[in-house]
């Protein structure tokens, strides 16, 4: 098979903010509204899908899960939208309560922490910008289904590298705690759980593409994705020359995959106890929902003690409350 060559042009664009631990909005809002609108450009830049790519919003326009469906109204009380107010009102893009336009995927984790991916580039609240808007458990987001927040801090890891996508792992902590009454965290994957081994079923949500340059939808998609072994996953991206990581992990198939706009979700798998943990963080595939190229999620069990150490959030332990799953459906 003869080699892909990517087109690595754009991509330096997108991840320049995001390669630094902490995001840093422009100060003055002349400097705002000009950083808003090369934002808005640099999403648009990428219209066309690239051999490798991100799992960020490709265009604004463009929202949805392929091969999925939409998810029952309130299954996923922890799925969170991410989204930010363009410079111009009248873009055209897929938006949260006729204002914002959302761009990534994300998971409440804690009452005040949500986990992403770093490629995201969620900008945080400074003295003249409010911190992107972070909506969680939304399902149709031109009704402004969910909880509304702001991003108050942003913690990209800081091993992210923006041209491998290993270590694209972020978290936003929001402005106001997410109160139990409004909507529920779902838990971490265990570091020795077999939730995420090969063969296991695990469910993506998000609002991302509902295939390559498709169109978009505003209801919260969800797909049900096979896991795979990282040897069978390497075997396979080793045809285009990009590598798996230990900090990646691999799941999709021919006609399911995540996609574009469907960055930062969350990979959830159920446990026979206790709500759905986080297993994946979206992060990058080679188009969506190819033949031999499942998508490419960041392995969230690898990174329990930098979450604990940045949020304070202690490492899973066996599920207690047997009941919570059910308390979902």
């Amino acid at each position: 098979m003869e080699r892909r060559r990517w087109p690595y042009f754009v991509l330096p664009l997108l991840f320049l903010a995001a390669a630094q631990t902490q995001a840093e909005p422009p100060g003055d809002t002349a400097g705002l509204k000009a950083e808003q609108q090369q934002r808005l450009q640099r999403l648009d830049a990428l219209r066309k899908p690239t051999e490798k790519e991100s799992r960020v919003k490709a265009s604004p326009s463009h929202a949805k899960i392929v091969g999925g469906g939409p998810a029952k109204f309130g299954r996923y009380p922890a799925a969170v939208a991410l989204a930010f107010e363009p410079a111009d009102p009248n873009v055209q893009c897929t938006k949260i309560d006729g204002k914002y336009c959302q761009y990534c995927g994300g998971t409440l984790i804690s009452s005040e922490w949500v986990l992403t991916a770093a490629h995201c580039d969620v900008w945080p609240k400074t003295s003249s910008y409010p911190g992107d808007k972070v909506v969680v458990g939304g399902w149709k987001l031109s009704n402004n289904t969910g909880v509304p927040r702001n991003a108050l801090q942003v913690i990209n890891h800081p091993q992210y590298d923006a041209d491998t996508h290993d270590f694209d792992i972020a978290l936003v902590r929001l402005d106001q705690p997410i109160s139990a009454e409004e909507k529920r965290p779902v838990a971490l994957v265990s570091g020795d759980s077999d939730l995420d081994d090969p063969g296991q079923l695990a469910t993506v949500v998000g609002w991302g593409h509902l295939q390559e340059s498709g169109s978009g939808s505003d209801i919260l998609q969800e797909v049900a994705v096979p896991i795979l072994t990282n040897e069978v996953c390497a075997d396979l991206y080793q045809r285009a020359g990009a590598t798996i990581t230990e900090n990646m992990l691999c799941a999709g198939m021919a006609g399911k995959d995540s996609c574009q706009g469907d960055s930062g979700g969350g990979m959830l798998v159920a446990a026979e106890q206790g709500p759905d943990q986080v297993a994946g963080v979206v992060s990058w595939g080679i188009g969506c929902a190819r033949e031999g190229f499942p998508g490419v999620y960041t392995r969230v069990a690898n990174f329990l003690d930098w979450i604990q150490a940045e949020t304070g959030i202690e490492p899973p332990q066996e599920p207690e409350c047997a009941p919570c799953r059910d308390e979902q459906e």
